[in-house]
């Protein structure tokens, strides 16, 4: 982005574009990982303790598969020979060593919930934690039913949690894996383009008045930084997901431990009491971590593919609920956007001599003519005059001092606010036809020349205008070209004028400031690549990812409360659901929460 110093019509002057400040440090000098990734010297630390997570917990979930098939052999014999076909006491050992070893190598998993628990922090990783503690509790009280075992009359729990826990894992290792790749997003060289939200009340009611009927609009825009900040705690924050956790396993445990008071007491069997806690917990708290990881490591890795990065589900929220976001004319209109058709020249005035003037003014202004002039004089910009004292005038153009004369470029608007004769509005028909518009270029008070121009649009900036237009997100559009309007942008790409708004001056002063911030950090929680394509694709990725991960979770807490259900009725007629039941639930809730993520 180049730098510009106009001043607008009411002469204030935006804030200037900071350079670029990049840490150098010696090649050999690795600070060591400090919980975070907060300076580029500590790429080297954090990549290394991010593989090794992702590494270490990979070898635990392939190892964790032995005990699982232990203890679904264990649940699979009582139910074709209707009791252990080994000695109950090693039949009791197996599985109370499978289990307890499946919990060994799944502990990184278990360890996290149980500090959330300690912290009264739930989160979905509280899950595992909590089906294994009332699992492990019932597999050690089988020992004191040793006679239960030898006549098949026990019931096993273990097999069905067993799976529940390696679906979480699997949850775990997508998370590992998303967290591993965004962070070659994050630590890669050079300028990102981090997503953001207008945080004050007042310039985004400025900005996006337009956007909402009432109240304060949510409005994101982006700005080019060269480090993304926090990123490992935008990985790991807490999410709404994790806040639903902290209120529902609360009420399943407390509903669980009544449906076991309820079987021990109907069934006259106290040991029904630890089987009924562990079952009802394992398919009233389910997979959430496999239902929400699932269709967030997607999304991620779709957006990496697109040059975007998304942490998770922390900023879908933030960037999924927007009213617009707010882009600069230069987004839409690239700078070989604009065809020239031809020129009139009046006066006196020599070719050279308008072309030089028109393009020291245009390059100056950074907007889509700057494209056109700079084709026309081959990037030659040495040759171009000074320009002095740049104003933009809205809707109507630029005015400039050149070799000490006013020059004016833009539209017949700025030349009549000027005193400057215009040709008549019959003689412009006959060159404003099929799209094209006219650019006047205005010396010392006089009309030098006029440029027929046209803006072609892209096909591919157009799908993504569209696409945003479509999630109902409205594109609040800074504008520094006198010929582009409302009624051009919707023309031009198709779109509809009720999610088009043109800023005005001052709306359009308060976001260059915000785009031209002076820190060279941004929270990690969205970035993208640059283009207006990218910035579509990352703000529909994120309402189409919250959307998904509400719809895992609803069918998560759905179908919990269904299976709990299942549970208590069973336990007030005097009954238990077998440990099959249990796994068929199992595998059944978290099939159907994948599933409709993904649709």
């Amino acid at each position: 982005n180049e730098e510009t110093d106009f001043r607008y019509e009411d002469g204030e002057a935006p804030d200037e574009t900071p350079q670029s400040v990049t840490a150098e440090q010696p090649e050999e000098k690795q600070t060591p990982f400090s919980g975070d990734y907060t300076a580029l010297d500590q790429k080297g630390a954090v990549a290394k303790e991010l593989f090794k997570r992702y590494r270490s917990f990979r070898f635990r979930l392939l190892l964790s598969v032995v005990p699982l098939l232990l203890l679904l052999w264990s649940d699979i014999t009582l139910v074709l020979y209707g009791q252990p076909t080994v000695m109950p006491v090693l039949f009791l050992l197996i599985n109370f060593a499978s289990f307890s070893a499946l919990g060994f190598l799944l502990w990184p998993m278990l360890r996290d919930g149980l500090q959330a628990i300690a912290r009264r922090k739930l989160t979905v990783d509280t899950v595992p934690a909590v089906v294994f503690g009332a699992t492990w509790l019932h597999t050690a009280s089988l020992w004191g039913q040793l006679s239960a075992v030898e006549a098949g009359d026990a019931k096993l729990v273990a097999g069905a949690t067993a799976v529940l826990l390696l679906l979480c894992g699997i949850g775990r290792m997508c998370r590992n894996s998303r967290i591993l790749r965004n962070f070659a997003f994050v630590s890669q060289d050079g300028e990102k383009i981090a997503a953001s939200l207008i945080e004050d009340e007042r310039a985004a009611i400025e900005i996006g008045r337009r956007a909402v009927v009432t109240g304060v609009p949510k409005v994101a825009y982006f700005r080019p930084v060269q480090f993304l900040d926090d990123f490992m705690a935008n990985s790991y924050i807490r999410d709404r997901y994790d806040e639903v956790m902290q209120r529902y396993i609360p009420i399943v445990a407390a509903f669980s431990v009544v449906t076991a008071a309820i079987a021990a007491a109907c069934s006259g069997d106290v040991w029904n009491f630890f089987y009924m806690l562990a079952a009802t917990l394992c398919v009233t708290l389910p997979a959430a971590s496999l239902a929400l990881g699932v269709p967030l490591y997607r999304e991620c890795k779709h957006q990496l593919k697109q040059g975007n990065m998304v942490c998770g589900y922390a900023a879908a929220e933030r960037f999924g609920t927007l009213h617009g976001v707010a882009i600069d004319v230069s987004d839409v209109y690239k700078k070989d956007s604009v065809m020239l058709h031809g020129m009139r020249l009046f006066g006196n005035m020599r070719i050279d001599e308008a072309l030089t003037d028109a393009a020291a003014v245009a390059i100056r202004s950074d907007g889509p003519l700057c494209g056109l002039f700079l084709r026309i004089i081959e990037e030659k910009t040495e040759i171009l005059p000074p320009v002095e004292n740049l104003v933009f005038e809205q809707d109507m153009g630029f005015s400039g001092w050149v070799g000490g004369h006013r020059v004016l470029v833009g539209n017949r608007k700025l030349l009549e606010n000027h005193g400057v004769h215009t040709p008549s509005s019959d003689y412009e028909r006959k060159y404003k036809v099929d799209g094209r518009e006219l650019v006047y270029l205005s010396v010392a008070g006089e009309l030098s020349a006029m440029f027929i121009i046209s803006y072609v649009t892209d096909p591919a900036i157009a799908d993504a205008l569209h696409e945003m237009q479509d999630a109902g997100i409205s594109l609040l559009i800074r504008s520094l070209d006198p010929n582009i309007t409302e009624n051009t942008l919707c023309a031009g790409f198709g779109l509809s004028d009720y999610y088009v708004d043109l800023l005005a001056a001052s709306a359009g002063r308060l976001y260059d400031r915000l785009r031209r911030n002076e820190t060279d950090k941004a929270s990690a929680g969205a970035a993208v690549s640059g283009s207006v394509e990218s910035k579509a694709h990352l703000l529909c990725g994120c309402k189409r990812l919250r959307r998904r991960g509400l719809a895992a979770m609803i069918t998560q807490l759905v179908c919990g409360g269904i299976a709990g259900l299942i549970c208590f009725a069973a336990a007030v007629a005097g009954g238990i659901v077998s440990g099959g039941t249990l796994l068929l639930l199992v595998l059944i809730m978290a099939l159907i929460s994948v599933i409709i993520s993904l649709f």
